[in-house]
């Protein structure tokens, strides 16, 4: 997870005003990629791509919602390990890739997806 996170961060540092186009770029980039490769070597180069980096931690912080929607407990529990600092992911990079690659495929953006991850990141105190 850290890699993806991680590879997320230096990918909107690249230029933070840009970043929607250059993930579409990039996915059409590595998908024309993917088509080289054997089929042990997709596996492998799948995992490394911004695409699948996006997938993985978006999925992730959807759990979060999850764990949010329960109530007061789980919503203390989940402000004690993540607060604004770690979301600050959602409004910079995920909600941004997410509505690029809706966009990209011709499909509308899962909004239902983005309001809870949108409410996550508002609600957090600190």
């Amino acid at each position: 997870m850290y890699i993806a996170i991680r590879s997320l961060w230096e990918f909107l540092e690249v230029n933070p005003a840009t970043v929607s186009q250059r993930f579409i770029d990039r996915r059409n980039k590595d998908r024309g990629w993917l088509e080289t490769l054997d089929l042990e070597e997709r596996a492998t180069f799948i995992r490394s791509t911004i695409d699948f980096h996006r997938r993985q931690v978006s999925q992730f912080y959807g759990l979060l919602t999850s764990i949010y929607d329960e109530g007061s407990y789980q919503r203390k529990w989940l402000y004690t390990y993540w607060r604004k600092r770690e979301l600050k992911i959602i409004p910079d990079i995920l909600i941004p890739l997410e509505n690029a690659l809706a966009q990209a495929i011709g499909a509308p953006a899962p909004q239902i997806s983005i309001d809870r991850l949108t409410r996550l990141y508002d609600d957090c105190p600190s």
